[in-house]
């Protein structure tokens, strides 16, 4: 990640590299699951589809065929239906799991998020 770091650069420079080569190596090792903020709503079945896409893309990069780019196409929007189900799983669980008796400032922090996203995207 950090291979291309010279000696020779200011002190400024090479800082900003290692710390880029650091939170690159962070998003390439910690599942999504297990970042700060972030829903974890990943399991087994897409990680599954995230390989079997990643051996298909690969499959087409190196072939260029039509139908290798069609297949990589049809991954892609099996895994990002896959994606979507998964969120909604998610979020539907954290719902009914909710005690609004006792998680109110939580269920308000996170109805507020979803209006504002939605203000957002609208």
């Amino acid at each position: 990640m950090i291979g291309d770091l010279t000696l020779d650069d200011n002190n400024d420079k090479a800082l900003d590299q290692i710390v880029f080569g650091i939170k690159e190596c962070a998003l390439a090792c910690i599942p999504r699951g297990h970042v700060k903020n972030a829903k974890p709503f990943c399991n087994d079945n897409l990680q599954l589809l995230k390989e079997d896409r990643d051996r298909v893309r690969l499959a087409a990069e190196i072939s260029g065929q039509l139908q290798d780019c069609v297949t990589l196409r049809q991954k892609n929007a099996a895994l990002r239906k896959a994606i979507l189900q998964a969120k909604q799983t998610s979020y539907q669980t954290f719902l009914e799991d909710l005690d609004y008796r006792k998680d109110g400032p939580k269920a308000f922090k996170f109805v507020s998020e979803v209006l504002h996203h939605i203000l957002i995207c609208s």
